[in-house]
């Protein structure tokens, strides 16, 4: 892969040339790009919204399990991110969509969607996603092998949708009921990790 292919991937993708990433995006299922391919692609779609937003948004409606659908799953969180406090208003709704889409036919990679969510949620409380956030660390009390990192973006969703004091509360209770040693260790390092400035360290 050269450097002026990587290039034209970029342009191309932030352009928003609708043919071209359905293109691009057909080669990410078919293991096609190579990681510099890959890296302009992500950057390129980033950086054309909102022109990408609704080609994103169509790839995660159509595939949600695919890795193009998760990818665009991805793009739209670091897009909801780089928005701040003027997100577009399709991307969260879209999201919490793609998590109750997937959370039947590929339970293993929630942490995917759950990572975009957190990220609308970096500039504002997101009450949208809270059921989202609630089920999904209720699956993990069941289901103890899904990915810790998913249970950090959950507990983040429920952190900055309610405050502190009651995400502590949230946080033992959860610990406390699940049976996984790991599950437990988790909850307890989120919650000192986030421990704001002046709090007691974490009491089991």
């Amino acid at each position: 892969m050269t450097e002026q292919n990587s290039d034209i991937i970029f342009d191309l993708a932030r352009s928003g040339d609708p043919g071209k990433i359905q293109e691009f995006l057909d080669d990410l299922d078919g293991d096609r790009l190579g990681s510099s391919e890959q890296t302009s692609l992500e950057y390129g779609l980033i950086a054309g919204a909102p022109k990408t937003i609704e080609l994103l948004i169509a790839r995660l409606r159509q595939m949600p399990a695919k890795k193009s659908g998760l990818r665009c799953a991805y793009y739209l969180g670091e897009i909801a991110y780089q928005q701040k406090y003027e997100q577009d208003p399709r991307i969260l709704p879209e999201l919490v969509a793609a998590f109750h889409r997937l959370k039947m036919v590929l339970p293993d990679e929630l942490d995917v969607i759950l990572a975009a969510l957190s990220e609308c949620g970096r500039f504002r409380a997101i009450p949208e996603a809270q059921a989202a956030a609630e089920e999904w660390l209720q699956m993990i009390k069941e289901q103890p092998s899904l990915s810790d990192t998913g249970l950090r973006y959950a507990l983040a969703i429920y952190l900055v949708n309610n405050g502190w004091t009651k995400t502590i509360a949230f946080g033992k209770k959860l610990g406390q009921r699940s049976e996984d040693a790991q599950t437990l260790e988790d909850v307890e390092y989120f919650l000192e990790r986030h421990r704001p400035k002046g709090w007691e360290p974490i009491q089991a």
